[in-house]
């Protein structure tokens, strides 16, 4: 299995900012409309291989080629490739990377004047010759395309009525000619990573034991001897390898013969030693006993017997179900570092984007820098928090509810857009009711 980074049309300047939640992906799939600058960084980062299909955002990169010296040209003279150095186009291409083979074909409907926009008439001509390509390496090797990568969705698959966002009618055609071996929904057809997944990660994947404990910061650890725990709380795992899915699942051939012969040994009456696991919250990670657990699942069992031992975090462990949740955690961790205060004050200063915690913390420094600057003396970290907690956080927050400002979100969440509105619009850090009846104005 190949662990694969789709991106597309959004930049996430929190990927670039920390990469912990995609460490492990294999390559990146780039499906158009994002700065080349900023692929070049994310594979530079990752250090894995970048294939990518242009939109119609993109710069023209038809006409390029490499010659048999690894010259690169254009029109038959020596020209700089506009994509990073190393990244794959694979528009009207066959490529192999990291395992898989993809054809591309990028662009949309056009709309206008301007490069990799296409007819209907036009992008069948381009499927076609993809296809040929497609079949012409697999007569050669055997092999057929696994991945079809394209910027445009097919026509009635989650395209949109705007021309730019309409499908094409040829991708259905090409689809059914090169049948891709990876399965997939049709959505994921229309639109392969439309914007990055807040879950990088496959929800079937096993929890990583190591991630989850860095995501949430490790602040020491507890024996608790021998108790018995639900089944369903285990989630994850100490072990690297992934021999196992999320539901204790084998996943290879090799794991099925010993889950068989120890699943036999338990029909025969033989006693099954108790399992040990971390809990992190109400989590369960397994160091010892991975096939026990799976056997036990598998037939119908509730509960496990299980030698424990507690680690203990900076931040709760509630609320993770996938990978995804961890780059939240990280964040949320990093936050409460920043600005230290009591469990009670963080619990009403929550966010959905968890690049929000990084900006609100930037801020509180901002604020303790202001307030140092002012009282001609010298506060630490924790007392600076705790002041701009007193002394500005609930108080707007409170004038922010009186005059109807805190909108569909979160308290965090409007303190952040207003604060962020008032510097723009009055380039001012005061609170007052003058501020707070102009931003009234200006917000609705």
């Amino acid at each position: 299995m190949v662990l694969v980074l789709a991106v597309s049309d959004e930049v996430d300047d929190a990927l670039l900012a920390d990469v912990h939640a995609v460490r492990q992906a294999q390559l990146i799939v780039a499906c158009g409309d994002l700065p080349f600058e900023y692929l070049g960084e994310l594979m530079n980062l990752l250090d894995v291989p970048l294939v990518f299909v242009p939109g119609n955002h993109d710069p023209d990169i038809s006409g390029y080629r490499t010659s048999r010296a690894g010259l690169p040209l254009r029109a038959g003279l020596p020209a700089r490739f506009p994509w990073p150095d190393g990244a794959i186009s694979a528009d009207q291409r066959v490529v192999d990377a990291a395992g898989l083979r993809l054809a591309g074909l990028g662009g949309c409907r056009r709309y206008r004047e301007g490069p990799n926009q296409y007819t209907e008439r036009q992008q069948a001509r381009r499927a076609r010759g993809l296809a040929r390509r497609a079949g012409w390496r697999r007569a050669r090797d055997g092999r057929g395309v696994d991945v079809l990568l394209t910027h445009a969705p097919p026509a009635g698959v989650g395209d949109g009525a705007d021309p730019p966002h309409q499908g094409f009618h040829t991708l259905h055609r090409l689809t059914a000619r090169l049948q891709p071996a990876l399965p997939r929904r049709r959505e994921v057809l229309s639109r392969l990573a439309h914007r990055l997944r807040r879950d990088p990660d496959d929800v079937n994947l096993i929890l990583p034991f190591d991630d989850v404990v860095a995501a949430l910061g490790r602040k020491g650890e507890r024996n608790l001897g021998l108790r018995t725990i639900a089944l369903d709380t285990v989630v994850g795992t100490v072990d690297s390898r992934r021999d196992f899915d999320r539901h204790f699942r084998p996943t290879s051939s090799r794991v099925r013969e010993r889950w068989e012969r120890l699943a036999l040994a338990q029909k025969r009456g033989e006693s099954i030693p108790p399992i040990d696991v971390y809990r992190v919250g109400d989590l369960h990670f397994v160091k010892d006993g991975h096939h026990r657990v799976s056997i036990a699942i598998a037939t119908g069992q509730q509960v496990i017997d299980a030698y424990v031992t507690e680690v203990l975090t900076t931040v709760p462990a509630d609320g993770i179900r996938s990978r995804g949740d961890l780059v939240m955690k990280d964040y949320e961790r990093m936050f409460r570092s920043r600005v230290p205060l009591p469990e009670q004050a963080y619990a009403t200063i929550t966010f959905a984007d968890p690049w929000s915690y990084a900006e609100l913390g930037e801020g509180v420094e901002a604020w303790g820098f202001r307030y140092l600057q002012h009282a001609h003396r010298f506060l630490n970290r924790g007392e600076i928090a705790r002041l701009w907690y007193a002394e500005e956080y609930r108080p707007v927050v409170r004038m922010l509810r009186e005059a109807d400002l805190i909108g569909p979100g979160t308290d965090a969440e409007a303190y952040q857009r207003v604060a962020r509105e008032r510097y723009r619009l009055m380039r001012t850090h005061e609170w007052n009711d003058e501020v707070i009846e102009r931003l009234r104005r200006e917000i609705r």
